[in-house]
């Protein structure tokens, strides 16, 4: 038996529950929230398996923590499913200078994304790719650690799929005040239940605004015809 666990440690399957309890290689993720529920903020570095229905505000989830990273380095993404704003990056503190974004698809997604990672002048960079086999994800892992660098693998919901040896897991919902986030997986520590992020402080005109209406169905409910966007119904925006 122990020798199976040595082999699942080697090939980064399993992590012992206080190997990682005591770092603090990360960056604010800009929420209060979910700085606290992941003891301190995002992983300064590897990989960080996001799954999520596109267009619900996954990347402006992210945007706070990729403005803290185009401080020290370059941000890459790869593969976006719609055209990047760059009004939107610099209006949220990313540096659009160090902003590069390219059009790959398929192995030779995960060939730049590995090249990026490894170069050590990338922070971080953002993947949209749906399917990764362990080996691939072993790959990238490592080059995170060569290059200092974070890579999102930001990837539709699947059930029944394989568990990928990453730094976190992430799943996200949306809510009327922002993103439901469960933390499923994480080296540092155990999964935490579904929690909501609010969003509101920087996105307002995003949120349904109301002090009676108690769930989320009735604040939507509520604000059919109100000229306020719901969060809930904005799609594809940056």
């Amino acid at each position: 038996m122990t020798q199976v666990i040595e082999q699942l440690k080697n090939k980064a399957l399993v992590w012992q529950g206080n190997q990682f309890a005591a770092t603090t290689d990360y960056l604010t993720s800009g929420y209060q929230a979910l700085d606290s529920a992941l003891g301190g903020g995002l992983p300064a570095k590897g990989v960080i398996d996001v799954r999520t229905m596109m267009g619900i505000g996954e990347l402006r989830l992210l945007l706070p923590y990729l403005a803290c990273a185009s401080s020290k380095a370059a941000v890459v993404f790869i593969a976006p499913p719609s055209l990047m704003s760059a009004e939107s990056l610099a209006s949220a503190g990313v540096d659009i200078k160090q902003v590069v974004v390219l059009s790959a698809d398929g192995d030779d997604a995960l060939w730049c994304a590995e090249q990026c990672l490894k170069s050590g002048s990338c922070a971080s960079v953002v993947l949209w790719h749906q399917q990764f086999e362990i080996h691939q994800i072993r790959r990238l892992n490592l080059a995170c650690e060569q290059g200092e660098a974070s890579l999102f693998i930001m990837r539709s919901l699947q059930p029944n799929t394989v568990s990928l040896p990453v730094t976190l897991t992430l799943s996200l919902a949306p809510t009327t005040i922002g993103i439901n986030v469960s933390i499923d997986k994480r080296k540092a520590g155990a999964p935490v239940a579904q929690f909501s992020v609010d969003m509101t402080e920087f996105w307002p005109e995003f949120a349904i605004e109301d002090n009676i209406a108690s769930t989320d169905a009735e604040r939507i409910a509520v604000h059919r015809t109100s000229n306020v966007v719901p969060f809930i119904e904005f799609k594809r925006r940056a």
